[in-house]
């Protein structure tokens, strides 16, 4: 907590305290005891019962919780913590909940949502998805042979005609993806916090300045896709009715998701062998977002066919693909002979990040007709939170 005051009141040591906490943390995470005692100092710091904490909303309060939002080896009690405040919700309310409507002419017109088209769907996700992580507990199924038995699910797939058709081997497809996702991001903490426990592990504690102890569910640690992100993928891959791949503008709040269904989609796609990219309109979380997912492509092979980058990349590099645009030019100025353009074959259509901030920073509102890279047909599903 001194070293968080200082990093938060004094700029110009920010990297130093960082250092020096990085190395704390790191010291303490010996392999008999350490990585219990951070995720109990981290669901004590992210409470705010760390310092000074005699008032309600301390500087030490917020402190404490920054500490946990910007160190690392406190990913699992950020996890935990976004499981436990995520609105539990089954998907049939989800589904019920969901609407879609279409602009034309500036005006809106709603369309119907095949709920329980959508439900059946998600139904055979999880279903697959519970069989799959049952047997990764039981040691009967390595990570590894995760990618292998997703490869066998996508030679079905290929081997349908047309989208439609294939849409019925999607959501098994995508119960690999996102258990590959949970055991790799979170399956040795579930381990490490499984053995030391009978399903749930107690933090908190009993003295007078803590909030009081309270259990927290073993699986609460793991990386798992909550309903709305299931079934927002279902959708857009045309599991929801249309069984058709089209494209789609949703709506996701801020916080709420969206870096896992574009990594998700994105890794579906590269299997059926698209090439992929995802932009936003922000350099930074485009890079945060695949270095967050680069374990997954890299795991299902197909890292060099998904690309993220920023919308303006984006544009850049769909003009490159006609040719050297000096080259053209000068060639045009001329009278000379075009170059051959490159022989790259396109990208699919690009999942657009942050649309109604890149919007909002061009000047248009989010309900405007010229959106990029989108068609004006909208679905909005029910969130967390």
């Amino acid at each position: 907590i001194y070293l968080g005051r200082i990093l938060d009141d004094l700029p110009q040591f920010k990297s130093f305290c960082k250092q020096k906490m990085t190395g704390l943390l790191d010291m303490c995470h010996d392999p008999h005891w350490g990585h219990g005692y951070i995720f109990r100092l981290g669901i004590l710091l992210g409470q705010g019962t760390v310092g000074d904490v005699e008032q309600e909303g301390s500087e030490d309060e917020r402190i404490g919780k920054t500490i946990v939002s910007e160190f690392k080896h406190f990913k699992d009690v950020n996890t935990l913590v976004w499981n436990e405040e995520v609105t539990k919700k089954d998907v049939e309310e989800i589904a019920n909940e969901a609407e879609a409507w279409e602009w034309k002419n500036q005006q809106r017109f709603d369309l119907p949502v095949a709920k329980d088209t959508l439900t059946k769907s998600y139904k055979r996700y999880e279903k697959k998805y519970n069989d799959l992580f049952d047997e990764w507990v039981g040691n009967r199924l390595k990570a590894e042979e995760l990618a292998v038995k997703a490869k066998t699910e996508v030679s079905k797939v290929l081997s349908k005609q047309g989208w439609g058709p294939k849409v019925e081997v999607l959501p098994q497809l995508l119960a690999h993806i996102f258990c590959f996702y949970t055991i790799v991001k979170s399956g040795d903490s579930f381990t490490r916090l499984a053995t030391k426990s009978s399903g749930k592990v107690e933090h908190g504690g009993s003295s007078s300045n803590q909030k009081g102890a309270k259990n927290v569910e073993v699986n609460n640690v793991l990386r798992k896709p909550h309903c709305s992100q299931v079934l927002t993928v279902l959708q857009m891959l045309g599991c929801g009715g249309s069984g058709k791949l089209q494209c789609q503008m949703m709506q996701i709040r801020t916080g709420e998701g969206k870096s896992l269904i574009l990594g998700a989609c994105s890794v579906v796609l590269a299997l059926l062998g698209f090439r992929v990219r995802c932009v936003c309109y922000s350099e930074y979380l485009s890079q945060r977002d695949y270095t967050e997912f680069e374990e997954l492509f890299e795991g299902f092979g197909v890292h060099e066919l998904i690309t993220y980058s920023t919308i303006t990349d984006y544009s850049e590099a769909t003009v490159s693909r006609k040719g050297d645009i000096r080259a053209l030019t000068k060639a045009l100025l001329l009278g000379e002979d075009m170059p051959a353009a490159s022989a790259v074959p396109p990208y699919s259509k690009a999942p657009a990040s942050h649309l109604d901030a890149a919007m909002e920073e061009a000047g248009r509102g989010s309900d405007s007709d010229e959106a990029p890279l989108v068609a004006p047909k909208t679905k909005r599903l029910p969130l967390p939170r």
